[in-house]
């Protein structure tokens, strides 16, 4: 095949393999929406988290005199405590907890994909340190490399899709929470401190992963012809020998 032995070619699959594996490190960077500062917490602080922000603001804007009636009139409820039975999760503690493990779900979503992506370039730079990106005939590491790398792609970008979508999920599930705060800060005349919410950042964890399956499927498969081509050649050699 004049394609799998063309040099230049072969050169050109693993410098774009390369680039797409730093492209899943600058889609780590762009991952955290603004919004999703909201949900900030810090580890070892049981009673921090959005949750206490939320209903510490609702219970501000019921509590003012100068606020109250607005808030009744905004929310429909004429207690803070009949708003608070509204929200994805009443108690303090299911509260609590949702919304911390929501945020350093966030973060450890974010961390895959980083990861994954330096680990890529590293598996990149092993396969270009035994000859992937420049030898004529493949060899049995060179294959191993190839497609042990293609595979390990496909796996951590299959992995990064999953909790991508149960991320986007969650996220979309408390925009009834989020809009009551904003609602809060509006009544309160307090600015909310970030942009509007959205949780379609998610899609950065799906749609960059699912691209990058290609590149990994196309590395792997180039990888196994690379080495059939080069096998063949070899058994020509024995026999015309």
């Amino acid at each position: 095949m004049k394609i799998i032995n063309n040099k230049k070619i072969q050169k050109a699959i693993f410098f774009a393999f390369l680039i797409a594996s730093a492209a899943l490190i600058i889609a780590s960077l762009c991952f955290v929406h603004s919004s999703w500062t909201l949900l900030k917490a810090q580890k070892g602080v049981e009673d921090q988290g959005f949750w206490t922000t939320l209903t510490t603001k609702i219970s501000i804007v019921y509590k003012k005199p100068s606020t109250k009636n607005e808030a009744i009139s905004v929310f429909g409820y004429k207690t803070a405590d009949e708003l608070i039975k509204t929200l994805l999760y009443p108690d303090q503690a299911s509260g609590l907890k949702y919304y911390r493990d929501l945020w350093f779900n966030i973060q450890s979503v974010n961390n895959l994909i980083f990861y994954s992506g330096l680990f890529m370039l590293a598996l990149t730079a092993v396969c270009g340190i035994v000859g992937c990106f420049s030898r004529k005939k493949y060899y049995i590491s060179n294959l191993v490399c190839g497609v042990g790398t293609g595979i390990i792609g496909i796996v951590l970008s299959i992995v990064t899709i999953v909790r991508s979508i149960l991320l986007y999920s969650d996220l979309n599930s408390i925009t009834h929470d989020v809009d009551i705060y904003y609602k809060a800060c509006d009544i309160g005349g307090q600015s909310a401190g970030v942009s509007q919410y959205s949780a379609s950042n998610c899609l950065i964890g799906i749609i960059v992963p699912a691209i990058y399956i290609v590149f990994c499927v196309g590395i792997a498969v180039f990888s196994v012809l690379k080495y059939k081509q080069t096998s063949l050649e070899n058994k020509e050699v024995v026999i015309n020998g």
